[in-house]
C-alpha cells in the first residue's frame, strides 16, 4: 500500500508496529474513519477499537486485487457522503480488460506470479485468468502471501520487531455481459482474509498493566466478502443520457485472541493466564443510482450528474475471556474487575440516505463553474441486549437522527489547451459514529468508567483550495494550496477527570476540537526527452507536501499532521520495452510542531531514504520486478506510527522503519 501512494502528496499510511499492523490512511492531517475508503464505489468497513487488546483495522483489501488507486484530498462529503470529511481513497479492482489488453488478441489470458519481500520475509504466489467470448467477459484472480513480521531497524535486539507469522489470501471473480442497448452489466465477488500470529515481546515487562506480563501471544484474523452487481445503460433520453446502477452486500468480521501470562503483583498475587477474545462484525447492504446528462441551455453547456445512494449497516462487537490462577487451576470470567462477556456498544444499525447533484457549466471556451449539493440523512438505532445492559445498567442507549445539506462550488479557467487554474469551496460533515455515541464500559481494577454521550454533534468542515494543473503527453504538473477549518471534532473517550461522587476517572467522547489545517502540495511527471533527444526514455517524477495544523480552541499544534515530505524519482524505460528502472529519494522534515501540553512527546528526526527499482522483460510473456529499499540502511521514524511516544520512552527503537531490504516478483503471462 505504501508503494501505491508514494507519489501522492499529503497522503500517508498509518500503522501499528506492535500488533495490529496497517490501520488506514492519513490525508492532510486527518485519519481513521474521517477518511472515506471505497472499493469499486462500495464503502469499506470502518475501524473500531477499545483498550489495548481490541482493534479492528481497515486493511481489508489485498493489493494484488487492485489495479488503480484514486485519492481525493480535502472535504468530499458532497459526492461521497459523511465518511469523507478528510478525503477519499478509491480502490479500483482489476477488470478482464486489464488482463486481455496484455494478451495476444486470441480472447484469453493466463498468468502466474511469484514474489519475495525482504521487509517481512513474505512469499507471494498468485494466478490470473481472463477470457472473452462474444458479449461475455470473465476473470479470476487469486493470491496468497505468507510471511513474518515487518522488520524495523533497531540496534538493540530487545527492540526488534515482534516475531509474527502472517498469511493473507484473496480471490476476485468478475463476470461481465455487454448487452448492447440494454447496457453493460457486471457481477463481482471479492473476498480477502488475513491471519496474524504474534509474540508481542514489546509489551513484556511493559508499561502500566503490562508491568507484570511475562508473555503475550496473540492470534488476529480478519475476513471481508463483497458481492456486487452493477451496470450502465445509455438511455439516450432527452433528459438522461446514461444511468448507472450498483447494488451490493458486504460482510466483514474481525476475531482477535490474546493470551497474557502474568507473574504475581499487587492486585493478583499469583501466577495467572488472562485470555481475551474480541469479535467485531460489520454487515452492509446498499445501492447507488447515478444519472448523467449533457446538453445546452441558454447558450451554456451543462454536464449534470445526479445520484441517490442508500446503505444499511449492522454493527456488533463482543469482548469475552477469563483469568486462570495457574497455582490452583481455578478460572474466573472476571478480568481486572470486568465481568465478561461485555459489549462495548449495543448492537446497532445505521441507515444512510444521500441525494446529490453536480453540474459542470461551461461558460465559453475557457471558464467552467461546477456547483454541487448533497442532502444526507443519517439514522443510528441502538438495539441493546442483555449482555450490554448487564454491563451498562444505568441509562438508555441513544438513537441518532441527523440530516445535513453540504455544498461545493468550483471554478476552472482554461489558460490554454494544456494548462488551467482552479479554485473551489467545499463543505464536509461527519455524523456522530456508533463507536462514540453509545460506547460504555467499566474497569473497576483501575477505577475507569467510559460513558456514552447521546448529545454528540456532527463534525463539520469548510475548505478552500486553489491551484494550477498542466497536462500533456510529455509533462504533467500540479500545484495546490488549501485552507480547511473543522468544527466540533470528536475526541474519542476523552479524559474528563474524576467523578466527585464515585471517585472514578471518567472517559467520554466529546465535541471539543476546532482545527485549522492548511498547506501546499505539488506533483511533477516529465519525460526528459522534451528537453533533449539524448534523454529519450528518461523520466523525472516528484511529489511534495507541506502541511500545518492547529487546534484553534487550545492554540496547540495538531499531532495528526505529518511533517513536510519530498519524493523525487528519476527513471529510465528502454525504447524496446525490455527493461527499465527508477531511483527514488524521499526526504522528510523533522517534526517540530508538537502538542506536548500533557506530556513531553517524541519528535521524529528528519531523514532521507533512497530506493532503487528495476524491471526486466526477457521475453514478451515474462517480466521481473525487483527493488532494493532504504539503500543506505538509514534508521528512521515515521511520524504517523510514532506520534504518541513519550520523549524518554525506552523502546523508541522499536518504532523505527525497516532497514535495507529487497524484493523481487516474477510475472509469467501467456
Amino acid at each position: 500500500i505504501r508503494d501505491m501512494v508514494r507519489y501522492q502528496p499529503g497522503v500517508s499510511v498509518v500503522a501499528d508496529p506492535g500488533r495490529f499492523g496497517l490501520q488506514g490512511f492519513s490525508i492532510r492531517g486527518l485519519d481513521g474513519n474521517r477518511v472515506g475508503m471505497v472499493v469499486d464505489d462500495v464503502p469499506l468497513p470502518k475501524g473500531f477499537g477499545v483498550g489495548s487488546f481490541s482493534r479492528a483495522g481497515r486493511d481489508l483489501i489485498d493489493v494484488e486485487a487492485i489495479e488503480q488507486v484514486e485519492i481525493l484530498r480535502g472535504p468530499a462529503s458532497t459526492l461521497w457522503g459523511s465518511d469523507a470529511l478528510a478525503g477519499i481513497v478509491n480502490y479500483r479492482t482489476r477488470e478482464p480488460t486489464d488482463f486481455l489488453a496484455r494478451g495476444d488478441g486470441r480472447g484469453a489470458f493466463y498468468g502466474a506470479r511469484a514474489g519475495y519481500s525482504g521487509r517481512d520475509d513474505s512469499v507471494l504466489a498468485g494466478a490470473g485468468w481472463a477470457a472473452e467470448s462474444g458479449p461475455w467477459q470473465a476473470m479470476v484472480s487469486l493470491a496468497r502471501r505468507e510471511g513474518s513480521e515487518s522488520e524495523n531497524s533497531a540496534d538493540d535486539p530487545r527492540r526488534h520487531a515482534n516475531p509474527a507469522d502472517t498469511l493473507r489470501q484473496s480471490a476476485l471473480l468478475k463476470l461481465i455481459r455487454n448487452a448492447g442497448a440494454l447496457g453493460r452489466w457486471r457481477l463481482t465477488l471479492d473476498h480477502s482474509r488475513s491471519a496474524v500470529d504474534t509474540d508481542v515481546q514489546s509489551l513484556v515487562n511493559g508499561p502500566g498493566q503490562f508491568s507484570s506480563t511475562t508473555a503475550l501471544i496473540t492470534d488476529d484474523r480478519a475476513r471481508r466478502t463483497r458481492i456486487s452487481a452493477d451496470g450502465r445503460i445509455d438511455t439516450h433520453l432527452p433528459w438522461l443520457d446514461s444511468l448507472t446502477v450498483l447494488a451490493y452486500g458486504q460482510n466483514a468480521n474481525t476475531r482477535q485472541h490474546a493470551e497474557q501470562h502474568r507473574r504475581p503483583e499487587g492486585r493478583t498475587r499469583f501466577f495467572s493466564l488472562r485470555v481475551r477474545d474480541f469479535a467485531y462484525d460489520e454487515d452492509a447492504r446498499g445501492f447507488k443510482l447515478l444519472g448523467q446528462q449533457r446538453g445546452d441551455w441558454l447558450g451554456i453547456a451543462h454536464w449534470n450528474v445526479v445520484g441517490v445512494e442508500f446503505a444499511h449497516t449492522r454493527y456488533r462487537d463482543l469482548r469475552d475471556g477469563f483469568e486462570t490462577n495457574l497455582d490452583t487451576g481455578v478460572s474466573s470470567t472476571t478480568v481486572i474487575g470486568e465481568r465478561l462477556p461485555v459489549r462495548d456498544f449495543p448492537n446497532s444499525t445505521g441507515n444512510e440516505l444521500g441525494v446529490f447533484w453536480q453540474d459542470e457549466m461551461r461558460l465559453g471556451e475557457r471558464l467552467a463553474l461546477i456547483p454541487a449539493l448533497r442532502w444526507e440523512r443519517y439514522r443510528l438505532n441502538a438495539h441493546p441486549d442483555a449482555t450490554y445492559r448487564d454491563d451498562n445498567p444505568d441509562g438508555e442507549p441513544a438513537d441518532i437522527r441527523e440530516s445535513r445539506l453540504t455544498a461545493r462550488l468550483g471554478a476552472r479557467w482554461k489558460i490554454n489547451a494544456r494548462s488551467s487554474v482552479f479554485v473551489q469551496y467545499a463543505e464536509g460533515f461527519r455524523a456522530p459514529p456508533f463507536g462514540d455515541v453509545n460506547v460504555g464500559f467499566t474497569i473497576p481494577a483501575f477505577n475507569f468508567v467510559a460513558r456514552p454521550n447521546p448529545n454528540l454533534e456532527s463534525e463539520t468542515s469548510k475548505g478552500f483550495e486553489a491551484g494550477w494543473r498542466y497536462e500533456s503527453p510529455e509533462l504533467r504538473a500540479s500545484l495546490a494550496v488549501f485552507n480547511n477549518r473543522y468544527h466540533n471534532l470528536i475526541e474519542s473517550r476523552a479524559n474528563l477527570g474524576t467523578d466527585p461522587e464515585s471517585g472514578a476517572l471518567i472517559f467520554q467522547s466529546v465535541n471539543r476540537d476546532r482545527a485549522r489545517i492548511r498547506g501546499i502540495e505539488g506533483s511533477l511527471d516529465v519525460a526528459l526527452e522534451t528537453w533533449s533527444d539524448a534523454l529519450a526514455g528518461w523520466r523525472l517524477r516528484s511529489a511534495a507536501a507541506w502541511t500545518e495544523g492547529d487546534d484553534t480552541r487550545r492554540n496547540q499544534p495538531l499531532n495528526t499532521v505529518d511533517p513536510a515530505r519530498l519524493v523525487l524519482g528519476i527513471g529510465y524505460d528502454s525504447r524496446n520495452g525490455r527493461f527499465g528502472g527508477e531511483l527514488v529519494g524521499t526526504g522528510v522534515q523533522r517534526k517540530t510542531d508538537v502538542d506536548s501540553s500533557t506530556a513531553a512527546l517524541f519528535r521524529s528526526p528528519g531523514y532521507g531514504l533512497l530506493d532503487l527499482l528495476a524491471w526486466w522483460r526477457p521475453t514478451d510473456s515474462v517480466r521481473i520486478n525487483a527493488g532494493v529499499f532504504n539503500l543506505a540502511d538509514r534508521k528512521h521514524w515515521d511520524w504517523a506510527s510514532s506520534r504518541k511516544l513519550l520523549a524518554d520512552a525506552p523502546d523508541l527503537e522499536f518504532f523505527t522503519g525497516a532497514g535495507r531490504n529487497a524484493s523481487v516478483t516474477l510475472y509469467v503471462e501467456w
